[in-house]
């Protein structure tokens, strides 16, 4: 019987550390899958142009416009240039967006959970899209919001953390929120270093600031305004040099105020052009819901009802839209059957790029900066496709490569798995015999 306690211990024990090793396991491939998603994010937040997005004709059709009109938008956005997008809600027909953004061509979205009025919808919503999301905003200025009484339901800093972790637990993506640009730097709602810390990347606002700050009654001029945004964001960067910086929410009114025209609106993105500022542009549309101060109905690089503004022709001139995807050739591995578990992955592209990558088997893209070698391949077939950006955002694809690893590692690996299974099992069953023969 001690011949028989022992083996029932051993089984035990060996059952324990293979579930332990499995959970390790998984474990790690999410954390792995997630600092991918951190890194590919963080290459495109400082080179696609950005654009913050709320439909043309948001409130009109209520609650949102139908999918129709929100791919006429992002069309217009695309063919302006913008290569990425960031929205504020993902309630109703905006949880579409993300799916019409890629389908259109953008490489980059950042999908916004606005938190305060249909918090589960959104978070739930959000975990759906993740296989078109390169990054989440959850919440846009919340803790201000909460502060001011402004939202059904309230959101705290505990609250705004658990529903990051949340999304960011579900979707194995970057996780950031937003808040005033000043917060950033003061501590207004939260500590300023709290709130810093609470994201993956930083991704403030800061677009009323500059263009009301000391001037309330007539607004700041571009030059001024342009300015303030450049102090911001380098004390910003100061503050964090370790983390990138996407500046969510600047820009310049078209009207409202004397000093604003289309003219000096134009002006503002010229000068915040020649300076190191990483930012989106705010924002794609008009919103004439936006009643509580002459300027705001006016941010808007289009008007409500599409028409270009002045800017616009600058931007397409500045962006130098190139249209053309960038050409791959996957030199290794090739179509065959290769003996070992490392494979070299030679390739070739026609153009300078910004950012490579690959997928292996339909898996999160990994990031590269030219040819490597993809150890540890399993036994059996594998599919592989490279990708890559050019220095204008378009994104070029590979041929898929098939090809199959038989090392013989695979099988052992198999069988060793089978043998715990099978002595844990027949442990089991006579660790309970046991138990029945004492009773």
């Amino acid at each position: 019987m001690k011949r028989q306690s022992v083996f029932i211990l051993v089984s035990l024990l060996l059952s324990a550390l293979f579930l332990t090793n499995v959970t390790l396991m998984i474990s790690a491939e999410a954390q792995n899958s997630f600092e991918t998603n951190l890194e590919a994010l963080e290459e495109k937040l400082v080179v696609l142009p950005w654009v913050s997005y709320a439909p043309a004709n948001m409130y009109v059709d209520f609650p949102y416009p139908n999918e129709t009109e929100i791919r006429k938008d992002l069309q217009l956005l695309y063919d302006t240039g913008f290569r990425g997008v960031i929205t504020y809600a993902c309630d109703g027909t905006l949880v579409h967006v993300p799916r019409i953004a890629r389908e259109i061509g953008f490489q980059g979205v950042i999908l916004g959970v606005y938190l305060g009025y249909t918090d589960r919808v959104q978070v739930e919503n959000a975990k759906s899209m993740a296989e078109y999301v390169d990054g989440y905003c959850v919440g846009n200025e919340a803790l201000e919001l909460t502060r001011q009484h402004l939202l059904p339901i309230p959101c705290n800093l505990t609250y705004l953390n658990a529903t990051m972790n949340e999304i960011r637990a579900n979707t194995s993506k970057p996780v950031t929120t937003s808040e005033p640009g000043d917060h950033y730097l003061v501590d207004v709602n939260v500590p300023a270093s709290t709130l810093r810390k609470l994201g993956d990347w930083l991704l403030p606002n800061y677009a009323f600031y500059p263009f009301w700050q000391t001037y309330p009654s007539v607004g700041r001029e571009p030059a001024a305004a342009a300015d303030l945004v450049v102090d911001y964001y380098n004390d910003l960067s100061a503050l964090e040099p370790n983390k990138t910086i996407l500046i969510k929410e600047t820009g310049y009114p078209s009207a409202g105020k004397p000093v604003c025209n289309e003219t000096s609106q134009t002006e503002f993105f010229r000068l915040l052009h020649n300076t190191s500022v990483n930012f989106a542009y705010f924002e794609a549309f008009d919103q004439p819901w936006k009643t509580w101060a002459s300027v705001e109905p006016h941010w808007g690089l289009f008007k409500s009802d599409r028409t270009p503004k002045e800017v616009v022709s600058y931007l397409s001139e500045y962006f130098s839209v190139d249209t053309v995807a960038p050409s791959i050739t996957v030199i290794s591995p090739e179509n065959t059957t290769y003996t070992t578990n490392s494979v070299s992955l030679n390739f070739t592209v026609n153009e300078p790029t910004s950012w490579i990558g690959y997928s292996l088997d339909g898996q999160a893209n990994v990031t590269v900066t030219g040819n490597t070698t993809l150890s540890g391949l399993s036994d059996g077939s594998h599919s592989l496709i490279v990708y890559a950006n050019d220095t204008a955002g378009n994104t070029g694809a590979s041929e898929i490569v098939y090809f199959t690893i038989k090392s013989g590692l695979g099988a052992l690996l198999t069988w060793i798995v089978v043998a715990i299974v099978i002595i844990a099992a027949f442990g089991t069953v006579l660790y309970l015999l046991k138990i029945r023969r004492r009773s």
